[in-house]
């Protein structure tokens, strides 16, 4: 990657991080949320702390992160906040691979300002984690199917941790790995 691109990346990047923290929730956004800070102390799907199926890898992260945090929102909004960054950066890769630079810095800006994307990079909620694992997952099936065995492994490797924040990003990023296996050949498959 050229300095160029890695400059655009930053940029982007810092973008993101400024608006959403600028913005970030100081209050449990909704029920979901509610449910994921008191699995943060119990992990109990039971009793939906948090909701099931779980979203186990999200509490361990949530619970790692709590560590730096005096607060389960801030743990999990700052979750959200990196995970847009990563998501941007994705997006923009993925672009760049597809349409060159030009798209790429576009399509990074639309994602940064996009309401949706920016509303859930404030909150304490999953979906901006699986916006950024499903930008991740597409980009390791796009070079795998131009590049091979390495990046296939790793795409699968990428939605299944995907599931483990997740579970439902399985159902959505396993037939986009099924059509990557397309391009190798039987014996790797």
């Amino acid at each position: 990657m050229t300095f160029r691109r890695i400059r655009d990346v930053a940029i982007l990047c810092a973008f993101s991080a400024a608006t959403r923290a600028a913005f970030r929730s100081h209050y449990l956004y909704d029920i979901d949320s509610v449910n994921f800070a008191l699995a943060l102390r119990r992990f109990d799907p039971t009793v939906h702390q948090p909701h099931p199926p779980g979203y186990f890898l999200y509490i361990c992260l949530g619970r790692l992160v709590g560590l730096l945090f005096a607060d389960a929102n801030t743990a999990l909004v700052s979750i959200s906040i990196v995970f847009s960054c990563g998501a941007t950066a994705m997006i923009y890769l993925l672009a760049n691979s597809w349409f060159g630079r030009s798209a790429a810095v576009f399509a990074g800006l639309i994602f940064v300002f996009s309401p949706l994307a920016w509303f859930h990079g404030t909150v304490a909620l999953t979906y901006i984690v699986e916006a950024f694992f499903s930008a991740l997952a597409g980009y390791l099936c796009w070079r795998a199917r131009r590049e091979g065995l390495w990046f296939l492994l790793l795409a699968a490797g990428v939605i299944g941790v995907a599931a483990g924040f997740r579970p439902s990003s399985l159902l959505f990023l396993a037939p986009l790995l099924i059509f990557s296996l397309r391009a190798a050949r039987r014996r790797v498959v």
